[in-house]
Order: structure tokens, then sequence, then C-alpha cells
């Protein structure tokens, strides 16, 4: 089988794409190399900060990512994936930029919550993520309902994140751990989505049953590449 080339739009943040490319490897059953999947990543943390352009009116980071999916379209990306979440807030002025068919990271997870036959969740994504409704907006379409946390606990994920942006995985986990009990007992979801890519790299499986958004996304990306129909799951 020969994979279309899956372009790896990345850096947002970096431990997060390094992940998402990871998956990209272990999700294929492969017995040499070239039965791999073909990709080419672009991981550029200098694209401005998603959150602050939604929060503070900050720099917007989409000439950035317009820049770098072209830089893959050039190289040959026949499709694109982006494994950060906030980002997709600007994912369909992406697509259109570059023509090219762009797997939703956020359809992709919501898809991945009911093929595991769930039908609620709590999102623990950034705040801008949560407070845009990008997540709300779509589970309707696949039959979720949707937790989010308070404001003081969604500012406890938002010390998840940063801690795990800044290399402190043993703090962040230390933080989620005490995070979730709370919320287990003030929300009846059935599993946790991570709705930010930061998250799956601290979550312990033993809290709750877990929907890892870089994972559903490689998924999809996978499929596409394959030439299998994911329509539902486009940007």
């Amino acid at each position: 089988m020969r994979y279309r080339l899956i372009g790896v739009l990345g850096g947002m943040g970096p431990a997060a794409t390094v992940h998402f490319l990871d998956l990209l490897v272990r999700l294929v059953k492969a017995s040499r190399d070239q039965e791999h999947a073909r990709w080419v990543a672009l991981c550029d943390p200098t694209i401005p900060d998603r959150s602050e352009a939604i929060l503070s009116g900050g720099e917007s980071p989409l000439g950035a990512m317009v820049e770098g999916a072209l830089r893959l379209k050039s190289a040959g990306a026949e499709l694109l994936a982006m494994p950060c979440n906030t980002a997709h807030l600007w994912a369909e002025e992406v697509q259109r930029a570059v023509e090219l068919p762009m797997v939703s990271i956020v359809k992709a997870t919501l898809k991945g919550v009911r093929s595991l036959g769930f039908r609620s969740a709590l999102l623990l994504s950034t705040e801008a993520t949560a407070r845009s409704g990008l997540y709300q907006r779509f589970a309707p379409l696949f039959g979720v309902k949707l937790y989010l946390p308070g404001f003081e606990e969604q500012q406890g994920v938002n010390e998840v994140i940063r801690l795990v942006k800044a290399g402190d995985l043993a703090g962040a986990r230390g933080v989620l751990g005490r995070l979730l009990p709370p919320l287990r007992e003030a929300y009846p979801f059935e599993c946790v989505v991570g709705g930010c890519t930061e998250i799956p790299l601290v979550f312990d499986g033993r809290w709750a049953p877990f929907v890892d958004s870089s994972s559903e996304l490689a998924k999809a990306a996978l499929a596409l590449s394959r030439g299998e129909e994911v329509g539902e799951l486009l940007v």
C-alpha cells in the first residue's frame, strides 16, 4: 500500500508534535519500513500563541499557520493534520488557503468518543478552546454531551498545560491528579477528552477512561492517507 503524503503542521507545542508523530508510526501495522505511512512535518514553535490571540487580543497565528501549511504543500503533502486543538479555531481559513484536505482534530476526537461507546465526556482543554465553543459546536453532530470544568477547575487545567509546555511533566501530572477526583464528583461524565494535545502527555489512564485527541487525529489522518472515506471528519 502506498500512503498519500501526510503534512503535519506542528510546533504547537513541540512535545505534543513529537507525540503525534510517534502515533503515526505506532498506529500502523507494519513489518518493515516500506509498509509505514509517509509524512512530512514542520515543527514551528514560533507560531504566535493561539490562546493569547483569543483571550488577550494577541497576534493572530493565522499568517504563520498558512505559511507553514504552504511549505508542507510545496514539500509534496497531499493532506494536512494539525496536532493542536486551539489552532483549529483557524483551521477553515488554513484549509481554504492551502487547498488540501485537512482532518479536523475536533471531529475526529468526538467520533472517537462515540466509537468507544461513550455519550458524555469531560473536556480538558485550553481556556481559549473551552470559551470559543469549538467542541460544543460539533458535539451534537456526534451525539456527545460535553461537560466543561468550572472557572477554578479551568485554572488548574491551564496550569497543567503550562507545566507540560515548560517540560515539568511530573508537576503537571500531580496537578491533574488532584483535579480529577472533584471533577468526577461534580459531573456525571463517562470519559475524559484530552482536548489539548499536551494533556495526553501526562494523563494517567487509571484516573478515568480517556480519549486522546492526538491519537484520534492520527487515526483519521492515516485513514485518509490510505484513501478511505473520512468526509465527516474533514475541516
